[in-house]
């Protein structure tokens, strides 16, 4: 096995221990033609970065160790360079025009610091087609492990069908993954350390259309409005409450049954299996 092959796999074994807390907000704004911007403003708490900054430095000291474990073998004579910061923000914001799908690209980039004196960053793409579009959701994995499956929480995806025509009309798909979370599952409660490091995660998604929405499904849009919210869940305060809680522990998928708990948490959103239709001119 390769040096190459043992680093990917160290990077990604510390990744599935990096949680912590982001703020992050989507806009994909649509054109009558299929075409269109995302933009996405992400800030990520001082926890979070010295989490990144700490996995980061035990994969270099790891991938040192595996070095001098292979030199002298097979005439291989690794050589490890000193560790250095990186900019694990930018890197990010490259990762997710990869994650938006073939034609989607980074146009512009900006450090950023929220008024809780988060750092982050303002990025923007465009797209030629929305139906090659998948939207990701809360996306954590700053260590670029690329790694194919979450092993616990909520990965939010959409993808998207778009007919033009006088009046638009587009289908939103949702692609929810639910799994069991960091918590004891007999208590059916989070580890008070994990719920500690959601304080401040807020998660939000926007679709906004070029023109008026005539007629739409979606519970957080009415006729006349340029937006519809597709997701704004203020994770701290829906998983202070304790149902809540076990449905996040358990993986259970929003129901109809569970929205009316989640709004009065504050939260807004559909249910996990709604395909959404939004009509507008």
């Amino acid at each position: 096995m390769s040096i190459g092959r043992w680093g990917r796999v160290a990077l990604a074994a510390l990744a599935v221990g990096l949680t912590g807390c982001m703020e992050s907000t989507t806009v994909l704004s649509l054109r009558k033609d299929g075409s269109g911007t995302i933009r996405m403003t992400q800030y990520v708490s001082p926890q979070t970065e010295q989490k990144v900054a700490q996995a980061e430095f035990a994969m270099h000291t790891m991938m040192a160790t595996m070095a001098k474990a292979f030199k002298g073998r097979s005439g291989e004579h690794a050589q490890m360079p000193e560790p250095e910061k990186t900019d694990f923000l930018a890197a990010h914001a490259k990762k997710m025009a990869r994650i938006y799908g073939p034609g989607v690209a980074l146009t512009s980039y900006a450090a950023v610091t929220n008024a809780a004196g988060w750092n982050g960053y303002d990025a923007s793409y465009t797209f030629a087609d929305v139906n090659a579009v998948t939207i990701e959701i809360g996306n954590m994995d700053f260590l670029d492990s690329e790694s194919e499956k979450d092993e616990e929480g909520i990965k939010w995806q959409y993808g998207f069908a778009y007919t033009p025509g006088e009046t638009g009309r587009l289908r939103i798909e949702p692609r929810i993954q639910r799994a069991a979370s960091d918590g004891d599952p007999e208590e059916g409660d989070l580890h008070p350390n994990a719920q500690r490091m959601l304080e401040g995660m807020r998660l939000t998604f926007r679709i906004r259309v070029d023109g008026k929405i005539l007629k739409t499904n979606a519970r957080h849009a009415s006729p006349g409005d340029t937006d519809a919210v597709i997701l704004d869940v203020p994770m701290d305060k829906v998983l202070a409450d304790a149902q809540a809680r076990k449905w996040f522990v358990a993986g259970a998928p929003v129901d109809s049954t569970k929205l009316d708990t989640l709004q009065r948490l504050g939260a807004r959103m559909d249910e996990d299996n709604k395909i959404l239709d939004i009509r507008f001119r």
